[in-house]
């Protein structure tokens, strides 16, 4: 899921909401667009495997669910993708191996 979620939301930002053409994006916004791609993408990973948790919809109830374990596990698995993402992306781009923005 983490990958085909990564590149259908990075084609869906590229389209959307850069302003810029895909092929005259700098390095830099190419690598924000990356991490924010890989942050939505661990969000909706947390959301999906958090929800799959049986054991702790029957802990916490499913209103405990939202409030108190998923905003935390939003924060740090979509920072956590995020960065993944974006580091990925720039090191690719740093030893040759991608020449164009995403």
């Amino acid at each position: 899921m983490n990958f085909v979620s990564f590149e259908t939301i990075v084609k869906m930002f590229n389209k959307y909401a850069i302003p810029i053409p895909k092929n005259e994006c700098c390095l830099i916004l190419s690598t924000w667009v990356s991490f924010a791609g890989g942050y939505v993408t661990g969000v909706l990973c947390a959301i999906i495997s958090h929800l799959a948790n049986k054991r702790v919809i029957k802990k916490l109830g499913v209103r405990g669910l939202f409030t108190r374990e998923l905003p935390l596990l939003i924060m740090m698995i979509g920072t956590l993708t995020g960065a993944q993402w974006g580091f990925y992306y720039a090191f690719n781009v740093f030893i040759g191996l991608l020449s164009s923005p995403l």
